[in-house]
């Protein structure tokens, strides 16, 4: 599998929706544990909030393997 930074070269890994989710924030809220650990590796931004003022790790809480990941960064 190629890193995410090659495949999406120059490419922003932290585009945002209307409510300001990003793709990480979604993997998160999803309990996509290896597209969280893709999405960091190729520079997410952990730190950014959404319109609700809700981080990638306040949606993951249901979701302990992707809690983990996210708590090690």
């Amino acid at each position: 599998m190629k890193k995410l930074s090659t495949v999406f070269q120059g490419a922003s890994v932290d585009p945002r929706d209307k409510l300001r989710r990003t793709p990480l924030f979604l993997a998160a809220a999803e309990g996509a544990t290896e597209s969280v650990k893709a999405l960091i590796d190729g520079g997410a931004d952990l730190t950014i909030k959404d319109v609700d003022m809700q981080s990638c790790v306040r949606v993951a809480v249901e979701h302990t393997d992707t809690m983990e990941v996210l708590l090690q960064v």
